[in-house]
């Protein structure tokens, strides 16, 4: 038994391949967006036919897949096929956006068309079969991707954390709180600045958080000193 892994986009599923005799096995796929809460925090999601993770399919070695998919996302999407299914002869249903074909659209359709192949080594296959398990680890975020990076811009602040760490399913919050991340706004220079004047920090009225010895946070501004701002060259 060979496990091969598909993607679509932000979610994920697994095909179980066995066997020897081909057929041929036809799939719809719907790809959209519905608000979820996998940490009790709603926001946005992609889902494949309401799922997320998406639907797990099982197939037999040898099997022509076609897998019709409509893209019902604001924006162009793909499925992307892989772990062990190599696309011998049909490399451009291999669903890399831009590589191997032009992405899917919004309200548009697109199917896929493919040979499944063992990818595996035996060995390897029956280790898998011995103790295998699916693990779907995701870097969970309540705002969504163009919130984050439009912070980023702003502040210059690389977004190095995460609100939640979800391991199939589960997982637990490993992040600052939020007035914390966003107590630097607005402190990023724009594109052409120079840094070539200085004014009082405490003209800023940035906040920012302190916490004392006991881990209690409490809002402060930046005290005595300078920043620096952009300015025009002379």
């Amino acid at each position: 038994m060979a496990l091969f892994g598909l993607q679509f986009g932000a979610t994920c599923a697994f095909i179980t391949v066995q066997g020897v005799l081909g057929a041929l096995r036809t799939f719809n796929f719907t790809v959209h967006s519905a608000q979820r809460s996998p940490d009790l925090y709603p926001r946005e999601v992609y889902l494949i036919n309401g799922q997320q993770p998406g639907p797990t399919i099982e197939l037999d070695e040898g099997d022509d897949v076609e897998a019709f998919v409509r893209n019902e996302l604001p924006v162009n999407t793909t499925i992307h096929w892989h772990e062990g299914i190599l696309q011998h002869g049909t490399q451009d249903m291999d669903g890399v956006p831009g590589v191997t074909q032009y992405p899917i659209p919004p309200r548009r359709n697109f199917t896929y068309r493919f040979s499944l192949e063992n990818g595996c080594e035996r060995e390897k296959m029956l280790q898998a079969e011995r103790g295998s398990f699916s693990l779907l680890l995701i870097d969970w975020t309540h705002d969504l991707s163009d919130t984050i990076f439009e912070r980023y811009i702003q502040t210059a602040a690389f977004p190095n954390c995460v609100d939640t760490v979800l391991a199939n399913r589960l997982g637990r919050v490993e992040c600052l709180p939020k007035y914390m991340l966003d107590a630097g706004s607005g402190l990023g220079l724009s594109v052409g600045s120079t840094a070539t004047s200085h004014t009082s920090a405490s003209a800023i009225q940035t906040a920012f958080t302190e916490m004392d010895s006991n881990g209690n946070a409490s809002d402060s501004l930046y005290g005595n000193g300078t920043v620096w701002e952009g300015g025009e060259d002379g």
